[in-house]
């Protein structure tokens, strides 16, 4: 069988067209190479990026509820949530030293509401590095009837999760108030 050159397509190079070419390739083999191309970087690989954002999504959904109805479920899934070693809020974490630091969260404020804004939740994907940013907007209520306080507010939120192992890992949280308002402690 007689080997023949195989153009796959053109490729933008700085400001010229050049030719990208599968070599000496038999047509068939060419085909073939093509064929896999083309099923691994179309629809396959965008349904694959929706699972993964999917995943994080409802991540971000279940933490939030949790962490607003039952402060030691959240406690006890932070293994299960976060990455061994967090950047949480701009500083890395431990598990341990996050357990700490949102234990003394809710000691101090007992009662937390969050809910996502509707309409605000993005997030994106990059299937290469197995990595996705989930962000939206979140409206709370926090309150201390012992302190006889209570703040409320909307912030940013931001949570970015290793999606290649069998489940998403938090492994950087973040965001910023945007409007808040507190009653004195």
């Amino acid at each position: 069988m007689r080997a023949r050159q195989a153009t796959v397509g053109t490729a933008l190079v700085g400001e010229e067209f050049s030719q990208v070419s599968l070599g000496s390739f038999p047509m068939r083999t060419a085909f073939f190479i093509v064929v896999l191309f083309f099923i691994y970087a179309g629809p396959a690989s965008a349904d694959f990026e929706g699972r993964l954002a999917t995943r994080s999504a409802n991540l971000t959904r279940s933490y939030l509820h949790t962490w607003s109805t039952n402060t030691r479920a959240a406690l006890a899934n932070v293994p299960r949530i976060y990455a061994a070693r967090v950047n949480f809020y701009g500083r890395m974490l431990n598990h341990r030293a996050l357990i700490r630091e949102k234990a003394q969260f809710a000691r101090r404020w007992p009662s937390r509401q969050y809910s996502l804004r509707p309409g605000t939740m993005r997030v994106r994907c990059d299937e290469r590095a197995s990595r996705c940013l989930v962000q939206a907007v979140i409206d709370w209520r926090a309150e201390s009837p012992i302190r006889r306080a209570s703040s409320s507010g909307s912030s940013t939120f931001i949570q970015a999760m290793n999606v290649a192992a069998a489940r998403p890992l938090v492994f950087r949280e973040s965001g910023a108030v945007l409007r808040s308002r507190r009653t004195p402690t």
